[in-house]
């Protein structure tokens, strides 16, 4: 009984322990984030943003815009 009880313990501080090196190590090191910025000659744009920078919001800037 007491084994049972040891390797459930063990088991169970294990997961934890690997559920929070993962949080700890995306806090630490965020995907990366790809954009791509294209116009034609009528000046269509088009903007293709793939990914997450971190864990905050992206602010959105209008300037440019005629």
């Amino acid at each position: 009984m007491d084994k049972k009880i040891l390797i459930v313990v063990l088991s169970l501080m294990a997961f934890v322990g690997l559920v929070g090196g993962t949080l700890i190590f995306l806090k630490s090191n965020p995907p990366l984030e790809a954009i791509t910025v294209a116009s034609d000659e009528n000046q269509h744009f088009v903007i293709v943003g793939v990914g997450n920078k971190g864990w905050g919001g992206h602010p959105i800037d209008g300037s440019g815009h005629k």
